[in-house]
């Protein structure tokens, strides 16, 4: 009968480590908005952007000006708020963000009133046949011009979402968006 072969003692102590890691990172993906967000596309048929932006403008309504703003909280949250009503930022995010499912390439644009340089409103543009087409959750409009999306003169300012490696971690594992939010110091 063959002997078993001995494990190396640095290698025990990898497996040691990286046998909890994949555990946490499987746990933090289990639980993370990216995993939610498959499920709810998933759930609702959302195959098309016609479809996301239909769900998500039926299901939710525009945030009254006397509603919190809520730094750092998760896209999980801002969908199970009793209220059902999204800033015009967390709209176009969840718009982007399920729209990113359908391999579609999307980006904020920010609209920043040209007198003073400060956003008032944000909208989703989704490239379409080599064009950027306009969402807006806050009308419940699509395939209009930027300019009509506010009631200002505008100067676009366009970003994508998410805007960092980190970012893209956070989305993706619940237990790292925890820490980093311990860390930070921020409460949701």
């Amino acid at each position: 009968m063959p002997q078993p072969v001995p494990v190396p003692k640095t290698m025990a102590k990898i497996v040691w480590v990286l046998v909890p890691l994949m555990g946490l990172a499987a746990l933090g993906y289990w639980f993370s908005d990216a995993r939610s967000l498959d499920t709810l596309a998933h759930r609702q048929r959302l195959d098309s952007p016609e479809r996301v932006f239909g769900y998500v403008t039926g299901d939710y309504q525009q945030a009254f000006a006397s509603d919190p703003v809520l730094p750092g909280e998760s896209v999980q949250t801002m969908l199970a708020r009793p209220s059902r009503r999204l800033w015009c930022d967390e709209g176009a995010i969840v718009l982007s963000l399920l729209n990113q499912r359908l391999h579609r390439n999307t980006r904020l644009v920010d609209l920043l009133d040209q007198r003073t340089g400060i956003s008032h409103h944000t909208t989703l543009q989704i490239q379409e046949g080599g064009r950027w087409i306009t969402y807006d959750f806050t009308s419940k409009r699509w395939g209009i011009p930027l300019a009509a999306t506010v009631s200002y003169q505008a100067i676009p300012r366009y970003r994508s979402y998410p805007s960092s490696p980190l970012h893209w971690l956070l989305l993706h594992n619940n237990v790292a968006r925890a820490v980093v939010q311990r860390y930070r110091g921020i409460t949701s």
